[in-house]
């Protein structure tokens, strides 16, 4: 168990370090290619997403992780569930680009931040 345990911390610690190399390359790619008052824009459209995706995991994955036994009724369950929290939360992301905008005196986050141009 505990050979298992260290191989898993290994994966995730190598998925985590995958993930943010590559989120730090295409920020440098990005930056590269807008100006910073562009950078600025899409850096706060970004913020109001990244809120918005840390509260869309909202520890169902915890639950599917501990509760190895569940139902397959159970699990249906929990994915839709999860559906419904992830479209819940994009509708609030789309109807909050416009407010966000003009809170930051800047309109063009909101086609950054919701799902229209």
């Amino acid at each position: 168990m505990r050979t298992a345990l260290i191989s898993a911390l290994r994966w995730v610690a190598a998925g985590r370090l995958l993930g943010q190399i590559i989120t730090w390359a295409l920020t440098i790619v990005t930056i590269r290619l807008l100006t910073p008052a562009d950078y600025g824009v899409v850096a706060a459209a970004l913020l109001l997403i990244s809120v918005l995706a840390i509260l869309q995991e909202s520890g169902f994955r915890a639950v599917l992780i501990r509760r190895r036994d569940m139902e397959p009724e159970h699990r249906d369950r929990l994915f839709g569930a999860f559906l419904l929290a992830t479209l819940g939360l994009t509708v609030f992301a789309a109807l909050a680009a416009w407010p966000l905008g003009l809170y930051l005196g800047d309109t063009r986050v909101a086609p950054w931040s919701g799902w229209w141009r």
